[in-house]
């Protein structure tokens, strides 16, 4: 069988699993065992006072209750139906940025759950934009350099934003063409919407073990 059909069997199988995923990403820092919890708030100019840890729907929120939730359970949860509850809600002011990363390197996941069970993607930041009170667009990236095998299962992952499975083979297969031939490859798909939101994936590799993707969701 060849490898094209192997990953869309894969992606279908892939699909069949998440027909009960929830429109909620889960943004999820994961800290190595043993090693205090701490995150580094850039922007903090746009965070403001909220009084619970979760906000509706789940959300994380990111006054000082919502972060010392942050800090325990090591996960940033951020909707992206397009229902999002308003930046005040969530502590955040009505236009800023606001970016999560950990404050040292660690291992970072994003996480799409739903009913006990996760598929992981790993990440290296969150970045939440505000506009006129609502979340208007949220970023997140793969550390700079990740392999084939792992770039394989992020994109493959994407399919719950609704990334068409055709598009990541023909990705896959330009990456391993440019690694055999000696030169960078990098793609931008097209925006999928099927959680509610438009993400946009851009992929960028040097080499075979040394990709990046990076994502934008703007909340329609």
């Amino acid at each position: 069988m060849s490898s094209s059909r192997v990953l869309s069997a894969e992606a279908s199988r892939r699909r069949e699993r998440r027909g009960w995923l929830p429109s909620v990403v889960i943004l999820a820092i994961l800290i190595a065992a043993g090693v205090v919890t701490a995150l580094v708030l850039q922007g903090v100019q746009s965070i403001r006072s909220a009084p619970t840890a979760l906000g509706p729907n789940g959300s994380s929120t990111f006054g000082p209750a919502g972060i010392k939730y942050i800090e325990r359970t090591r996960t940033v949860r951020v909707d992206l139906s397009g229902s999002t509850p308003s930046a005040a809600t969530l502590g955040l002011t009505p236009n800023g940025t606001v970016t999560v990363r950990p404050s040292q390197t660690l291992v970072s996941t994003l996480r799409l759950a739903g009913d006990g069970t996760a598929t992981e993607t790993p990440i290296d930041s969150v970045e939440i934009t505000t506009r006129a009170g609502a979340i208007s667009v949220v970023r997140w990236s793969t550390p700079a350099s990740i392999g084939f095998a792992d770039l394989s299962s992020a994109l493959l992952d994407s399919t719950a934003f609704g990334v068409d499975p055709a598009a990541i083979d023909a990705v896959l297969t330009g990456v391993r063409v440019a690694n055999r031939q000696g030169t960078a490859y990098s793609h931008t798909f097209a925006p999928a919407t099927a959680l509610g939101s438009s993400v946009t994936i851009s992929v960028r590799c040097l080499s075979a073990s040394a990709c990046s993707a990076s994502y934008v969701a703007t909340l329609m």
